[in-house]
Formats: C-alpha cells, sequence, structure tokens
C-alpha cells in the first residue's frame, strides 16, 4: 500500500498477454467513487526492479457499458471472470445473488428462463463474460407493448389507406359519375354544354363528348337537310311524270298518223320524243350504266338537232371501258340542255361531250360539257347553281338538280364544278367515283 493506494483486495479479473485486469472496482481516485476497470502490468528494469504500471479505465466507459436506459425496461448487468464466477452485480440488491450464479450452468439453460428471468450474455475474447438480466414479467411485458405499439400503428396504417382509398374512390367514382351524368344528359338534350369538372383528364373526356356532341348534331341537321333535299327531289320527279301513260298515247297516235300521212320527219321527231320521255320518266332503275345515258343523251341531242339545224354541232367522246360504269340516270341531259341554252353562238354554236376516267385519279369518272358561246360572269354563273337561272323550258330542270343528284348518290353536291368567262364559252364538269350500283343504291339510301 503506498500513499493510501493498494491492490490488494482487488478482484482479479482476467489475465491477458502478461497483465492482470481488476474489476470492476471502486476507482484508487480519493475524490471519487466510480466503478472502473483496472490493469496491472509488472515490468522489469535492468537492476531487475519490479516496476508496476497501473492503468484505469474512463469512468464513463463503464457506465456506458451498463446504461440500462438502453433497453427501455429495467435490467441488471453480472460480469464473470474468465473462470465462470460472478465478480459484480451493477445493481445494489441484484435479483439474483452473485455469489450463487454460475456461468456454465445459465449457459446450459439454452436462452430459457432462468429462476424468472431471461439472461443475456457476451464473451470477450480475453475470456470475461457480461450477462444481462431481464425478468420474465418485465420482458413478456416490453414485447406485449411493442406488439400493442405494432397493433396500434398498423390499426393507424390500416385506418389511413382506407380514408385515402376512400378519398380516391369518391375523386374517381365521382366524377366517372358526372360524365355519366353528361352522357345521359346529351340523349336528353343535345344543344346544352357539358359542364366540366376541373379535373384534368375527366376535363379532355368531356372535352371530347362536347365535339362528339357537336358532330352529332351537325350530322343531324345534315341528314334532316338531306332528307327535305331527297324528298323535294322526289316531289318535282313526280310532278314530271303526272299522268305519263296518257301523254305516251297521245305521241303514238301523232307518230301513227304521220306515218299514215308519209310525213317520216314527224314520225322521227315523235319516236325520238318518246324514247327521250321513256327513260326519263319511266319506272326502271334509277341507276344506269354511262353507254345507257349516252344512249339516251344521242336521242336527245339528235330531238334537238331538228329545232336548231345547222346553228348547233355536237360532238361525243368516249373513252373505251368506260360504258359499263354505273351512274345515276339523267345526270347528263341538264348539262348539255345548260350548253344549248346559254351556249349559242352566232357564229355557229359547237358542244361537245367527253367521257373519261381522271387521268390522275383512275378512280374518278369525269363528265364534262363544252360550248363555245359567249361565257357568263361569275353572277350569272351564281344564280345558274341556285336555279334561278336554269330554264324551265320543255325538258328543262336545270342545274340545281343535279346537284341534288349528286349529294343523293355520293354526299358532295361540290363534284359539280363550271369554268366560264366572257367571250371564253363554258365548261361544266362532273367529278364522280367509280362505285357499283349496289354502292350507289346504298348510299342514296344511308342519306
Amino acid at each position: 500500500m503506498i500513499g493510501g493506494f493498494t491492490i490488494d483486495g482487488l478482484p482479479p479479473f482476467v489475465q491477458y498477454k502478461g497483465a492482470v485486469f481488476h474489476g470492476p472496482h471502486r476507482t484508487q481516485y480519493k475524490n471519487s467513487d466510480n466503478t472502473v476497470i483496472s490493469s496491472l502490468r509488472v515490468v522489469r528494469t535492468e537492476q531487475q526492479t519490479p516496476v508496476y504500471i497501473y492503468l484505469e479505465s474512463n469512468y464513463n466507459l463503464f457506465r456506458k457499458i451498463l446504461n440500462s436506459a438502453l433497453y427501455g425496461m429495467k435490467v441488471s448487468h453480472y460480469v464473470f471472470d474468465e473462470e465462470g464466477d460472478a465478480l459484480f452485480a451493477d445493481d445494489g440488491e441484484p435479483p439474483l445473488d452473485p455469489k450463487q450464479l454460475r456461468y456454465e450452468e445459465i449457459a446450459a439453460s439454452d436462452g430459457g428462463p432462468y429462476r424468472g428471468y431471461y439472461l443475456f450474455g457476451y464473451e470477450s475474447p480475453q475470456g470475461w463474460k457480461l450477462m444481462t438480466a431481464v425478468s420474465k414479467n418485465e420482458f413478456n411485458r416490453e414485447i406485449n407493448d411493442w406488439f400493442r405499439r405494432l397493433a396500434l400503428l398498423f390499426a393507424f396504417a390500416f385506418g389511413l389507406a382506407i380514408v385515402l382509398a376512400m378519398l380516391v374512390w369518391r375523386k374517381v367514382y365521382g366524377s366517372i359519375r358526372k360524365v355519366n351524368r353528361e352522357i345521359v344528359r346529351m340523349t336528353r338534350d343535345r344543344e346544352a354544354p357539358v359542364q366540366y369538372m376541373q379535373v384534368e383528364e375527366f376535363d379532355q373526356l368531356l372535352g371530347s363528348f362536347q365535339d362528339m356532341k357537336t358532330t352529332v348534331n351537325g350530322l343531324i341537321v345534315e341528314i334532316g337537310q338531306n332528307e327535305r333535299a331527297k324528298y323535294q327531289l322526289e316531289t318535282e320527279k313526280l310532278l314530271s311524270q303526272i299522268n305519263p301513260h296518257f301523254l305516251h298515247n297521245t305521241l303514238n297516235t301523232v307518230q301513227w298518223v304521220a306515218r299514215a300521212g308519209g310525213q317520216e320527219e314527224i314520225d322521227r321527231i315523235v319516236t325520238l320524243l318518246v324514247q327521250v320521255l321513256q327513260y326519263n320518266m319511266g319506272k326502271n332503275s334509277l341507276i344506269v350504266t354511262v353507254g345507257q345515258e349516252l344512249e339516251a343523251l344521242r336521242h336527245y341531242i339528235e330531238l334537238q338537232s331538228y329545232r336548231y339545224e345547222d346553228e348547233l354541232a355536237f360532238g361525243i367522246v368516249v373513252e373505251p371501258g368506260t360504258e359499263s360504269i354505273a351512274m345515276p340516270r339523267f345526270l347528263l341531259q341538264p348539262l348539255v340542255e345548260n350548253a344549248i341554252y346559254h351556249g349559242q353562238s352566232e357564229e355557229g354554236g359547237e358542244i361537245r361531250v367527253v367521257v373519261e376516267r381522271e387521268p390522275d385519279a383512275p378512280g374518278m369518272l369525269a363528265l364534262r360539257v363544252t360550248d363555245n358561246g359567249p361565257g357568263m360572269n361569275e353572277e350569272t354563273l351564281a344564280g345558274l347553281l341556285e336555279g334561278e337561272g336554269a330554264s324551265r323550258t320543255g325538258m328543262g330542270i336545270g342545274l340545281k338538280y343535279v346537284k341534288r343528284l349528286l349529294e343523293s348518290y355520293y354526299g358532295s353536291g361540290d363534284l359539280l364544278r363550271i369554268r366560264s368567262a366572257p367571250g371564253e364559252g363554258t365548261t361544266l364538269s362532273v367529278h364522280i367515283p367509280i362505285r357499283s350500283e349496289v354502292e350507289l343504291y346504298d348510299q342514296s339510301a344511308g342519306r
């Protein structure tokens, strides 16, 4: 013992590489009562005088190692030497008597409860052991607390998920219901504008519905206009067919009288007139071939030749292979009739009819009627297309009829085009897609 310093009575802890470790024990520092671990090593000098080197651990180190707050529950720590004997207990009144504890006996419990406690150990490479003892009840209570906390956390997370799911469901389902209401409202009131919901995706969908409503309304209006035009066209055609049998019988009578009197020219005129009337006013198919239409047109031109004699010259040019193409009946005659009435020239009129496939579009058929008359200005052309200037003399029905016919069978009256200028003559052209007879009937029925 030197100046109050003594190593006698210090609990031997472990010997390791020539040093003896003691503790835990009270520090040798006289003004402190902290618990430390110490190390004592003997060093021999040249004079063979032993020199003792004594070291103590920082008191905070041991305090941190044995800090019960790290576990969240009351625990007790036991330190065992390399022989397995308990040297130290941090609790003033430890639940297990250190003198009755043997590390080997505790290890044999294989992790199970030992005298009402759960023991958790650590063995250092130097041979000392640290054992932590937790009351079984305390341990189970802590485990149950954690289960309760996890259950509460799970319940909270589940409830939050339910709330979020309900919010999303209300948002999405509510928007879908609004879209459905807009669809139902559209069936009841086609003119009412859609009501947007300030949700980008659904507003885009409603915008598409609005575009669809506009398109549907436009189609309904167009169908109504087409139906009225078709009805008016049929009415005009019926008016032109009033009592045709009486007219035909009368003309046949005139024809027989002319033959009986040797009037061959009158007989020919009446014959041509009967053929033209039978073609235009007959109840046969409304769809004919180009060849049939041209045959009826030749009869009409020959009939007009008797009236105008040498004042007009007619010519017909037909591209081979186009005679079998289907087209609406009575389409060319109004064009030729317009050329006759508006294309006469003091120097001798010429009317040329051309039927050919479009050079740049083989699927289109072009019908052109050209005259060398005085031509027309834009105002006259506009009135002609509206039927204001169309001649109603004889068989004249006018270009307005042609436009309606094109709308009925091809869906557009813009297929009729007029090119004219004062002093340059006039060209009437119709550009129609080449279709079968069945397709033309389907188009007319669909409109």
